[in-house]
């Protein structure tokens, strides 16, 4: 199922997918783990298919725009990652206290997705200090704090 999507992705037919829409509706739906609810986007297979969908997303576009320059057709739009993006900053809170805080980092650190998220994040900067004073061992925190700070 990964590979279908990141394929779907990949070739910059995410957007048109309602298979795609769904997973996306999903992925906000909160599962039970070692006694904790979390919502699906930080699911250990789940979060790494989300960034790879990510890089797909960017892929598609750089393929799209070599096309463009050999008059071919208009690139897409990015429209996957800004609206995982848009879940991820919804629910913010959530996504910096589990894994989905790797898909933030994975779209702060791509150059073409930075602008989708890094003005949220630096307005946030603050709680994701307090954050990871609560959780030290945050590893992926610790590196998305450093992200914000350098951009």
């Amino acid at each position: 199922m990964k590979y279908l999507f990141v394929a779907l992705a990949e070739h910059g037919e995410a957007s048109s997918s309602d298979l795609v829409d769904e997973m996306l509706r999903q992925i906000q739906k909160s599962y039970e783990e070692h006694g904790t609810n979390q919502l699906l986007f930080g699911h250990p297979f789940i979060h790494r298919m989300l960034k790879d969908m990510v890089k797909a997303d960017v892929t598609a576009l750089s393929q799209a725009q070599a096309k463009v320059e050999e008059g071919e057709e208009k690139p897409s739009k990015l429209k996957l990652s800004k609206t995982i993006a848009k879940i991820l900053l919804k629910h913010f809170d959530e996504a910096i206290k589990g894994r989905g805080v790797f898909i933030l980092l994975e779209l702060i650190e791509t150059k073409e997705t930075q602008h989708l998220v890094s003005k949220q994040l630096k307005a946030q900067k603050q709680m994701l200090k307090d954050a990871l004073k609560k959780n030290p061992k945050a590893k992926g925190l610790e590196v998305l704090l450093k992200k914000v700070e350098q951009v």
